[in-house]
């Protein structure tokens, strides 16, 4: 195989497994959408969504309403299986990246006379003409594509989502039935570990939560439960990051966890020299855990002998808080979870806690893909309010959708006017529906841009025209009209003054005090006879 035959066919099996994440992702966004809060807090000085158009993200929300809702097991599942076909993507890349420069020294014409050139032409023809007649090549294809296709692993016996490059993937081996799949955290062992820190029986769990969530806001540090100098509670600390470290691995398993470690590596100095402040207490150093009055005798003290000891003492259990630190932060929301589930535990009866369990035992156990699980047709994605469509569950009868992307009902629908339709020329034809929408785009970006782009400077004047003629005759005439810069100076009682158009004529309207728009004569013939 040529270097050329090589190159063509690692970019075909990137194409592949592109076209296989999307058709994952096409089916159910939430694969993506699921995680999207947790990937803006790893890469937070990056814009996780600026590629993303704010009309897509918008649009997106209605899966919640036209897709079928999947499990968790069954979004988990899919997660992890594109996780392991970007690692075939990368090494494809690094592979590709790998190929030296092409020698095109083949391929160059010496005598110039275009007859090597005619002839490589007429081989790559012939070589085409024999592969696409080729049913081995067009098997081979299938035959790989075949390998990435979701329900590739099923049987006649049970219909398994996964395709046969992820097989292998066993997502029960990566989370127990306690956590079910990364909604809460089981922290039964370390709690247990913690009352032997702390020495005192009666922490409850729920305070062992609430101590976890303080790695959050710097609570860890400002208010510590016991000595963080002493080597049972590092050696906790370190039992503690393994496990959690662990789980946010598996129920994220497509960020990057290699590159937020990294970012938690480069930025240990910045959070070891950074001091924690205070209103009260004042600056406290995160190596000393010592509080200090101003933050110029902070700054003196980063420089001192016992600071710099402290700091080479403690790197590691410093960066063991400062990991963790960052790993709840991330799962904030799955500790509240964790939270509110012994909460509720405690509120259980014998018979309901043994009802709950069960409950998370048969989810634990149950098939990613359901024995009643069918997939959406085009029918069911259908918005249209044609009765041949059948009517969605979360949207069984129908309902118009509002400007949020969730169902209304259709008298309000019709009372916002979102029936009627509004098209602006100087937005490009652009279609707005409702007056309140039409009415409020005249001070939006796009509208403004197309009146810069037409030469007009946008004013409150130019309120409610949508049409490139009327903007262009009201502009023109601004500008030619010198009596329209001086109407504010003739009539000081007016409280303000307009220019419009109407039947091609310019006018002004004037207004009183009391807010009554008028013409400019009628304006005047009342003054006259002292009625404003």
């Amino acid at each position: 195989m040529s270097l050329l035959e090589e190159k063509r066919a690692i970019l075909e099996e990137l194409e592949l497994i592109e076209d296989a994440i999307s058709d994952r992702i096409a089916r159910n966004p939430e694969v993506f959408y699921s995680y999207i809060h947790e990937l803006s807090i790893v890469n937070s000085d990056e814009k996780v969504l600026s590629n993303i158009p704010n009309v897509d993200i918008t649009a997106n929300r209605v899966y919640m309403i036209k897709k079928s809702k999947r499990s968790r097991k069954q979004i988990l599942l899919q997660q992890h299986e594109i996780s392991k076909f970007l690692s075939y993507y990368l090494k494809n890349v690094k592979k590709l990246n790998g190929y030296k420069n092409d020698n095109v020294d083949e391929f160059k014409d010496h005598n110039q006379n275009f007859e090597l050139f005619r002839d490589q032409i007429q081989r790559i023809k012939e070589k085409y003409a024999e592969e696409s007649n080729s049913e081995a090549f067009d098997a081979s294809l299938e035959a790989r594509k075949y390998q990435y296709t979701m329900f590739s692993n099923s049987n006649h016996q049970k219909k398994d989502i996964l395709s046969l490059e992820g097989q292998s993937i066993d997502i029960n081996k990566k989370f127990s039935w306690e956590e079910h799949y990364g909604e809460y955290l089981h922290l039964d062992q370390y709690h247990q570990e913690y009352l032997n820190i702390v020495k005192n029986a009666n922490v409850s769990l729920l305070q062992f939560i609430g101590f976890l969530q303080t790695f959050c806001d710097h609570g860890h540090l400002k208010n510590p439960p016991v000595d963080r100098n002493s080597k049972i509670y590092h050696g906790f600390l370190e039992r503690l990051l393994k496990y959690v470290n662990s789980f946010f691995e598996s129920a994220f398993p497509l960020i990057n966890h290699v590159q937020f470690q990294k970012r938690i590596k480069n930025s240990f100095v910045e959070y070891t020299s950074t001091p924690i402040e205070d209103s009260s207490r004042g600056c406290l150093c995160v190596a000393c855990g010592k509080w200090f009055k101003a933050i110029t005798v902070y700054t003196s003290h980063l420089q001192g002998r016992k600071h710099l000891n402290n700091l080479k003492c403690r790197r590691r259990s410093l960066m063991v808080e400062y990991t963790l630190q960052n790993l709840f932060t991330c799962l904030n929301k799955e500790l509240v979870s964790t939270k509110s589930f012994v909460e509720r535990k405690y509120a259980f009866t014998v018979e309901e806690r043994i009802q709950e369990l069960a409950k998370l035992r048969d989810a634990y156990n149950a098939n990613a893909y359901g024995d009643h699980e069918r997939e959406d047709s085009q029918e069911d994605l259908s918005v249209s309010s044609s009765k041949e469509t059948p009517p969605d569950d979360n949207n069984p009868l129908n309902l118009p959708l509002g400007p949020d992307g969730y169902p209304i009902p259709y008298w309000l629908y019709k009372l916002q006017g979102l029936d009627i339709e509004y098209t602006c020329e100087i937005c490009g034809n652009h279609l707005y529906k409702g007056r309140r929408v039409f009415e409020r785009h005249f001070h939006e970006q796009r509208h403004t841009y197309g009146l810069r782009c037409l030469g007009i400077e946008p004013t409150s004047t130019f309120k409610g025209i949508s049409k490139i003629s009327d903007a262009q005759i009201l502009w023109s005439r601004l500008k030619n009209n010198s009596h329209l810069n001086s109407a504010s100076a003739t009539y000081p009682d007016a409280t303000s003054s307009r220019a419009v158009v109407t039947n091609n004529k310019l006018e002004i309207e004037m207004e009183d005090e009391d807010g009554n728009v008028m013409s400019h004569r009628v304006y005047e013939d009342l003054k006259k006879q002292g009625l404003l």
